[in-house]
């Protein structure tokens, strides 16, 4: 028997994304998605798509320096 699985949220970590990665190398179809690249090779970054159908948004407070691999 074949599952087929439907996700609304698909979140990445340890991406080593970084400034060099245009957003449509990473982009997936049908989802929005959000991005904190990694700093000075450090390994870390963190993708979060989001199904378009769903409301979604970044929160700027949870971006900020003491939540630095958060979007």
């Amino acid at each position: 028997m074949t599952r087929l699985y439907v996700y609304n949220i698909v979140a990445v970590t340890e991406t080593w994304a970084h400034t060099g990665i245009n957003d449509a190398e990473l982009s997936i179809c049908g989802f929005d998605m959000y991005r904190m690249n990694c700093k000075a090779n450090s390994g870390r970054g963190v993708l979060v798509y989001v199904r378009e159908t769903l409301k979604s948004c970044t929160d700027s407070k949870l971006m900020s320096e003491e939540f630095e691999d958060s979007v």
